[in-house]
């Protein structure tokens, strides 16, 4: 087991645990997901024109296709976050320009790719257990990202402690009516 994060949490005198544990199923990011950059497979070749080098391994690289990505997003619309595009319009003292957003996104996007390519985060299962229940459950394929891991453990454990106040309440509600009165 390859855990990659674990977080518990006692409540309602159970304990809940999400697991965080490296998914090596999933392919490269720009394989599995529609939104991302044009990237190349490994070659040898040299670097083209509007290319940046997104990782190396000896003579061996993949490139990001940057202005094959401009002109992808500016097709398909890429724009940013609204957290993002107020970070970008603070930046620039100004609001952003429609290019000077796909351009951020592009940027972003080749930043998100590399982190994947240097190790920087990778494909995680996350798995949530309320010890001592039968509750149980996993989600496969998330970016294991800091941000993601943190997001998502809280909003696993939400969802258990909204499961376990059901199955108490359920559990309180049938021994009430167990009650024989006379």
């Amino acid at each position: 087991m390859n855990i990659i994060d674990q977080t518990t949490e006692d409540y309602r005198d159970h304990r809940i645990v999400v697991t965080w544990e490296r998914d090596d199923f999933m392919c490269p990011p720009w394989e599995e997901h529609d939104g991302c950059g044009i990237v190349s497979d490994w070659t040898s070749r040299d670097k083209r024109p509007g290319e940046r080098v997104l990782s190396a391994d000896r003579s061996s690289r993949r490139y990001y296709d940057f202005e094959g990505t401009i002109r992808r997003a500016t097709k398909d619309g890429w724009g940013l976050s609204d957290e993002s595009l107020a970070k970008l319009a603070n930046e620039l003292q100004r609001e952003p320009t429609k290019k000077e957003i796909i351009a951020k996104a592009v940027e972003r996007d080749f930043e998100y790719l590399r982190g994947w390519c240097n190790d920087e985060w990778c494909w995680c299962v996350r798995s949530v257990e309320i010890q001592a229940t039968k509750y149980s459950d996993s989600l496969c394929g998330i970016d294991g990202t800091e941000e993601t891991i943190k997001s998502y453990t809280a909003e696993a454990i939400r969802e258990a402690k909204a499961w376990l106040d059901n199955e108490l309440a359920e559990s309180q509600d049938a021994a009430c009516r167990d009650i024989v009165t006379v």
